[in-house]
């Protein structure tokens, strides 16, 4: 990977989602870096995302190019570990919603919600919208 800017790059290689489990790596403007999962050697899922260099995980986004494949480096015939033959690297919207409010309603009273949206994707999101699968007597 090679970022536009001067960034702190941030790989989830198992994608769970917990900022303690990134592996974080500052890389210069234009500098090539290689990425690679020595654990289990399976880069699949993982989540990788660049942001201005210092900045931590909410800053600025920094766009980066990438390539995803075969490292010919440790790659032999007899040695499946480091077979990738190779995916599109795409950026990724990825929202999740919850609600919090009373369990039980009674005439009356007035309710009040909490609608709350994450955006876990590294493109920016809008125009979210929500409904609501209950009935109105439920």
């Amino acid at each position: 990977m090679s970022p536009t800017a001067n960034a702190t790059v941030y790989i989830d290689y198992d994608n769970t989602g917990n900022p303690d489990d990134y592996e974080v790596l500052d890389v210069d403007y234009l500098h090539s870096t290689m990425i690679r999962d020595t654990t289990d050697h399976d880069m699949s899922g993982a989540l990788i995302f660049a942001t201005e260099k210092g900045s931590g995980v909410d800053g600025p986004a920094v766009s980066f190019a990438s390539a995803w494949g075969q490292d010919p480096a440790v790659s032999r015939d007899d040695q499946h570990l480091s077979l990738d033959l190779g995916t599109t690297v795409i950026p990724f919207d990825k929202i999740a919603g919850t609600k919090k409010g009373p369990g039980k309603a009674v005439p009356g009273e007035t309710l009040e919600f909490v609608i709350s949206i994450e955006n876990f994707g590294q493109t920016e999101v809008s125009f979210v919208h929500g409904r609501c699968p209950q009935s109105p007597r439920s």
